[in-house]
Formats: structure tokens, C-alpha cells, sequence
């Protein structure tokens, strides 16, 4: 999961830029491998680099309140890595501190997902991603937000690949490099 992050910002920042990085708990092994994954592909990338770290405990409003309390110590930060769940308690901090809004990598949730989907109407680009259980999350608030529309045609920039249809979903991950499914029926 973190890996991917680190690519695909080389990949939207041409190898060059700031990052924040969003723990989730402290002395979890979930979050030590994940941060492992950010540090390792850095690597690749020598323009790149970690100008900032919080734990944000996994949760939108710790993170908001931790990134809150970092900006004033930063220099301009071009994305924002995180463990999913995150992403809009930091878009909600940087916003309040007026800086320009980065690449923030988004998680799963409901506020996540309405947010980037009204920055998308400015242009504004990004990615979600998400790990299991977070993909049982995903999938029923895509499921539940798409209203019957082919969810595909309605999120293609979703992170993780997820079907609707009638009272049910799937939804299909990559993180880790295994392809991994889990159904939802609401």
C-alpha cells in the first residue's frame, strides 16, 4: 500500500516533491509495514521526500488535528501519504490553514469520498486506497452511493475495482500485490 502511494505521486509530481506522511497507531505492525513500503520506494525517487510525519490513529479527526498542529513546522507540501481513513481530516486542516491543497492519497470513507468527489469538479486528482477490512467499507459506501448506476462508470478512480449490482457488491484489491475480493449484500 505504501509503495503504491510513493509511485503513483513520482509518477503526478515528475519524481520531485514534498511529502506528509500520516501514520495510522503507533507500534502497530499494520502501520510499521506500511510506513516500511513509503520509506523503501522513496528510495527510488531521490527527488522525493518525507518532510513531515504525524500519526493520525487512522481516524479524520485526530489526523485533522495532527496535521493542524505540523503545517506551521513545513515547507510547501506537494502530497500527503497515508493508511486510508485520513485523508479528509488532512484536507479539512490544510484548507483551514489556507495552503494550497496537495495530492492527498484518500482512504475509503463516505466524507473522503464526497469530499474528492466535489474537488474533482475543479479538477483536482488523486487516488483511494484501502486494505481489507477497509474494502468492505468501500464497497458498501460505493454500493450505497451509486444509486443503481454501474459503479465502475461512476468512481474509474477508485483504488480499488468495486460492482454493484441489486443489494450487493464486490469489490476487487491490489495492494499488496494479491488480488483479493470480498462481497457486501446490504
Amino acid at each position: 500500500m505504501g509503495r503504491m502511494q510513493v509511485d503513483y505521486l513520482a509518477k503526478r509530481l515528475n519524481g520531485k516533491g514534498n511529502l506528509l506522511e500520516i501514520r495510522g497507531l503507533a507500534g502497530v505492525s499494520v502501520d510499521d509495514e506500511i510506513h516500511a513500503g513509503i520509506v523503501d520506494e522513496l528510495k527510488k525517487y531521490a527527488g522525493m521526500k518525507i518532510v513531515g510525519s504525524v500519526h493520525g490513529d487512522w481516524t479524520q479527526t485526530v489526523a485533522q488535528k495532527q496535521v493542524a498542529g505540523i503545517l506551521p513546522t513545513l515547507p510547501k507540501i506537494d502530497g500527503v501519504v497515508t493508511q486510508g481513513g485520513d485523508g479528509f481530516g488532512a484536507a479539512q486542516a490544510i484548507k483551514a490553514a489556507g495552503w494550497p491543497m496537495p495530492i492527498i492519497i484518500l482512504g475509503n470513507r463516505q466524507k473522503e469520498l464526497a469530499w474528492w468527489a466535489e474537488q474533482k469538479k475543479t479538477g483536482y486528482e488523486t487516488m483511494s486506497v484501502t486494505i481489507p477490512p477497509g474494502a468492505s467499507s468501500f464497497a458498501f459506501w460505493v454500493t450505497a452511493d451509486s444509486g443503481g448506476q454501474e459503479v465502475a462508470a461512476r468512481y474509474p478512480h477508485a483504488g480499488a475495482r468495486s460492482e454493484a449490482g441489486g443489494t450487493g457488491c464486490r469489490a476487487r484489491e491490489d495492494a499488496s500485490g494479491r488480488a483479493r475480493e470480498q462481497e457486501i449484500h446490504a
